[in-house]
């Protein structure tokens, strides 16, 4: 029993150690944020920097065109003559048909890049009741 009572009436001192440990953790936390601040200075660009072999920015222009009537023969193409000034100064890369009304219907489009057309195709028969239009969105890298 008296082993017990040293072990009990033995002062323990916790303000002793309480400043240390919020030492240690203060530490730790300045040395933590340092490296982040490394890692991010390193990794992040620096602004105005000269870029090494810098991707050109991507363009996008519309190009629309139509006919007013459809032929009787499949394939059949539609000419796009009225596209955006972006498209002079890009090199088109790929397009993709954004809005299409074919009187008598389509099978199916085939666009392409030069010359800029539309190649319809489908099962139809002469068409004069509505005009037959598309519009084609060109993806492409700017020349500059």
């Amino acid at each position: 029993m008296n082993d017990e009572r040293k072990a009990i009436s033995a002062p323990t001192r916790p303000y002793l150690t309480r400043p240390i440990f919020g030492v240690v953790v203060a530490l730790q936390c300045v040395v933590f944020a340092a490296a982040l601040w490394l890692v991010a200075a390193r990794v992040a660009p620096v602004p105005n920097a000269p870029q090494a072999g810098a991707a050109r920015p991507l363009t996008m222009a519309t190009c629309s065109g139509g006919v007013d009537e459809t032929p009787e023969d499949s394939p059949w193409t539609i000419t796009l003559d009225h596209c955006d000034k972006a498209i002079d100064g890009m090199d088109v890369k790929s397009g993709f048909l954004q809005k299409w009304t074919i009187c008598g219907g389509a099978d199916s489009f085939a666009i392409s890049l030069n010359p800029r057309m539309v190649t319809v195709t489908g099962d139809h028969i002469h068409c004069a009741k509505i005009k037959s239009e598309v519009v084609v969105t060109y993806l492409g890298v700017s020349r500059n």
